[in-house]
């Protein structure tokens, strides 16, 4: 059952990554937003995709959508990392959340 569901993300995922390259402006758009919205297992798929395809425009859009991703992941580290510190609550937490900004992203 497994395998058959990682089949069909890959599947998805390849139809996306040929919608980047879409005449298309509205189509390379949407593939692009989906992208961005992939599970974390699915990367590495997308960076042999990338690897593969020759269409400039078909890397650039997956380099932004992999930017996103980052961007996503780091945002969900440093927000777990700052309701750790509001937990422990020193004088050192205290201040890393102050240098940092952090209680922003508890609002």
């Amino acid at each position: 059952i497994r395998s058959r569901i990682v089949e069909q993300d890959n599947a998805e995922l390849n139809d996306l990554v040929k919608k980047l390259g879409s005449e298309s402006f509205k189509e390379r758009e949407a593939a692009t937003k989906k992208l961005t919205q992939i599970h974390n297992k699915q990367v590495g798929q997308l960076r042999k995709l990338r690897a593969n395809t020759t269409d400039p425009e078909v890397r650039e859009r997956i380099d932004h959508v992999m930017g996103l991703i980052k961007n996503q992941v780091a945002t969900a580290v440093w927000h777990d990392y700052a309701r750790v510190l509001s937990v422990i609550n020193t004088d050192d937490s205290e201040k890393l959340m102050k240098d940092f900004d952090l209680k922003a992203l508890l609002r």
